[in-house]
C-alpha cells in the first residue's frame, strides 16, 4: 500500500505543474488539458523511468534523492515546454 501511495505522489509531482501551467496560465479546460498532454505526459514517464533505471545502473547511492531530484526536473521542465507553447500561441 505505501508504494502506491509513494508512486502516486511521485505521479502527481510529475505532472502537476505542467498542468497548473495549462489549466491556469493558458486557461483550458480539463479535457482540453488531457488532449494537449497526454503524450508529453507519457514521454515524461518514460524518461523518469529510465533516467532513475540509469541512475541506479551506474551506482547512485541515494535513491530517495536522486529520484525526487529527476522527478523535480523533469515537472518543471514539462511545464517549462507547456507554458513556450502557450506563449508562441497568444
Amino acid at each position: 500500500m505505501f508504494a502506491t501511495v509513494f508512486l502516486g505522489v511521485l505521479l502527481i509531482m510529475l505532472l502537476a505543474p505542467s498542468w497548473i501551467v495549462l489549466a491556469h496560465v493558458g486557461r483550458l479546460k480539463a479535457g482540453e488539458v488531457l488532449r494537449r498532454a497526454w503524450l508529453i505526459w507519457i514521454g515524461l514517464v518514460l524518461a523518469a523511468a529510465g533516467l532513475i533505471f540509469l541512475a541506479d545502473a551506474i551506482g547512485l547511492t541515494n535513491p530517495l534523492g536522486y529520484t525526487l531530484g529527476i522527478i523535480v526536473a523533469l515537472g518543471v521542465a514539462g511545464a517549462g515546454f507547456f507554458w513556450r507553447q502557450i506563449g508562441e500561441r497568444e
